[in-house]
């Protein structure tokens, strides 16, 4: 489909697979106010804009296009659209597409540790190798591996204990 401005104009099909939901989840955000650039007929479809859609999802009321989670929703709607929401994501917990926001947030502490620790190790490794180098780009060169080897023992990743470690 064509472009327009930043975001990309698709179809239903096109949505569902960008933003990783089923058709009736649109009928859903829809109903909950997400922007639809062109509305179809009868077996014309919708399209949208990606942008206005990302952005409104994400809640960025301020962007051109974007509406409010609630705006134009009565109080049913909304409560069957929070339900739907909550055994989608109760269904992507038990397939083990999401975790737990504190689980994820000690595994990135953890990352950034054993970088801090692989890195400030080099120079005491390194000390005794460069100090008896004569030539730069031998110098280089033995730095450069062992800045390697670190990146490569880091990129095995560190193990993230579920919580109640």
């Amino acid at each position: 489909m064509a472009r327009a401005g930043i975001g990309k104009i698709v179809n239903r099909s096109e949505l569902c697979q960008i933003m990783g939901i089923s058709s009736p989840t649109i009928d859903n955000w829809e109903k909950r106010g997400m922007p639809v650039q062109k509305k179809g007929g009868k077996g014309v479809a919708n399209e949208y804009n990606t942008m206005h859609v990302i952005k409104w999802w994400a809640g960025d009321a301020a962007s051109p296009g974007a509406v409010k989670l609630t705006s134009g929703a009565d109080p049913k709607d909304r409560k069957t659209a929070a339900e739907a929401e909550i055994k989608e994501i109760e269904l992507a917990e038990k397939k083990g597409e999401v975790v737990p926001i504190d689980t994820a947030i000690k595994g990135f502490i953890k990352h950034v540790a054993a970088c801090k620790a692989k890195l400030l190790a080099i120079p005491t490794k390194a000390a005794p190798m460069v100090v008896v180098m004569t030539e730069i780009e031998e110098t280089r060169a033995a730095l450069d591996d062992m800045i390697r080897d670190a990146l490569t023992e880091l990129s095995a990743g560190v193990e993230v204990e579920p919580d109640g470690e």
